[in-house]
């Protein structure tokens, strides 16, 4: 699953890294325009600096609706695994998604009146499962283009602009990029704005959408969690249509931290006895999942 590998070994690819990295401050010192796919690349390269995992816990608050509780994420990405919790009042979510066989399971549970309903979901059609939630700060996999494209695979589409544009005192290379679907939900045209002194990671991405609606995402105070790995410990995310903006949702990081994983770990869920699953990729609800 590690599609932006660049070296066979993990010292080979925080080599290749480097030399990229530096090269594209090179480039810059004399006005070079990095290719939209070397900028696509130097993205992606985030999924493969943990050799093992990382963890982050983040919540996100609606600035418009204060009186609803914040949405809370306890997310866990290996290389066969990714695992999210999501958390708001009386309502929790938990979901893995199996990157060998690509499998995404969801065990959702609601307790009104002090009585607990679970609920639970099997889906072989969702690419990369819970990553896929612009309030998860996995830069790599972030959903932003047409489908649940990635951050990545969207940016190599696009076209790099000559000379940098300034965003909240950060110098960066803007790349535009044009949808092709046509549903009103679909992508128009989008733009990301990368900073070479933040690894060429996002300091905003733009995306308006067929029917009108603008999405902006700022991503600041960058840190550096382990083994390479760069996380925006805030975001602000703000919608916005013929003109008129909404209030805005910020996500704070509340700590995140790469390294080994544990020893025998399994993310994978595993569904409790009695529980009918709703298999949604075939519409059967095949019953109790004993074992599973």
């Amino acid at each position: 699953m590690r599609r932006w590998m660049v070296a066979g070994t993990a010292a080979g690819l925080m080599v290749a890294v480097t030399i990229a990295l530096s090269g594209v401050r090179s480039e810059t010192a004399v006005g070079d325009v990095p290719s939209p796919g070397f900028l696509a690349a130097a993205v992606g390269t985030q999924e493969n600096l943990a050799e093992g995992r990382i963890e982050l816990r983040c919540e996100a608050r609606n600035e418009g609706a204060p009186e609803f509780p914040a949405e809370v994420y306890h997310y866990i990405r290996t290389p066969e695994v990714i695992w999210v919790c999501r958390e708001a009042g009386a309502w929790r979510h938990v979901a893995s998604y199996d990157r060998v066989t690509e499998e995404y399971r969801q065990l959702s549970a609601v307790t009104t009146n002090g009585k607990e309903e679970v609920r639970a979901v099997s889906d072989h059609r969702l690419p990369l499962g819970p990553a896929h939630n612009q309030n998860i700060p996995d830069l790599a996999l972030f959903p932003w283009g047409d489908g649940g494209q990635s951050l990545p695979d969207t940016i190599a589409q696009g076209v790099v602009q000559a000379g940098q544009e300034d965003i909240v005192g950060h110098k960066c290379w803007r790349v535009d990029i044009v949808g092709k679907r046509t549903g009103p939900a679909d992508m128009r045209q989008a733009s990301a704005w990368l900073d070479p002194e933040s690894r060429l990671l996002p300091r905003r991405v733009v995306k308006t959408r067929n029917d009108g609606l603008v999405a902006t995402i700022d991503f600041a105070d960058y840190q550096e969690i382990g083994d390479g790995v760069m996380i925006p410990m805030h975001m602000s995310r703000q919608f916005s249509q013929d003109g008129r903006p909404e209030a805005p949702e910020r996500i704070t990081v509340l700590d995140a931290k790469a390294g080994e994983a544990g020893v025998g770990e399994d993310l994978r869920i595993k569904f409790p006895e009695g529980v009918v699953v709703m298999q949604r990729d075939t519409g059967v609800q095949p019953g109790a999942q004993v074992g599973q």
